[in-house]
């Protein structure tokens, strides 16, 4: 059930499980941004997973590992502070099921409690249409690109304003 998840700091054994979830380039791409590639073993994986100032968090179904995610503070340039989430991933079996909603939420609102930002921010290809319809269903709205790369669309939501309810 989509209740039953947790949201914890991610150990070295979920991201070495997480590596198996990408078959073809383009879909670890798609994930990891355009710069991502194959990692040769397990410490180049790790290493690829590294951002700067970054918290990575696994979200998990009876301890199976379901979905991933990465948070960032940053200072924003319009004032104030803002949390950017980053490597969104359901697991590919459990794509379509209401994970991916979870994920998000769950990352949110562990931002709100760390860092109290002022909005969220995140990148998607402008062709990962299942990703662009949770994110608006979430009150995300596209405010400009990627730097260098048109086909990244940078997404923000302010802290607060309303997510869509489905099926209400």
């Amino acid at each position: 059930m989509v209740k039953d998840t947790q949201l914890r700091m991610a150990s070295a054994t979920d991201l070495a499980e997480l590596r198996s979830w990408f078959s073809a380039l383009s879909d670890l791409r798609s994930w990891g941004g355009p710069e991502m590639g194959w990692a040769r073993d397990e410490i180049d994986w790790l290493h690829k997973l590294q951002w700067p100032d970054a918290q990575s968090f696994a979200m998990l179904n009876s301890q199976r590992l379901l979905g991933f995610g990465q948070l960032r503070f940053s200072l924003g340039e319009k004032g104030g502070g803002y949390c950017h989430l980053a490597r969104l991933v359901v697991h590919p079996e459990a794509r379509g099921r209401g994970f991916g909603m979870r994920l998000v939420t769950g990352l949110m609102a562990l931002g709100e409690a760390l860092w109290q930002p002022d909005y969220y921010s995140l990148f998607v290809f402008e062709n990962n249409q299942t990703a662009l319809s949770l994110y608006s269903k979430l009150g995300f709205q596209q405010v400009g690109h990627y730097v260098d790369r048109r086909s990244v669309l940078r997404l923000e939501k302010r802290v607060g304003t309303a997510i869509q309810r489905i099926g209400s």
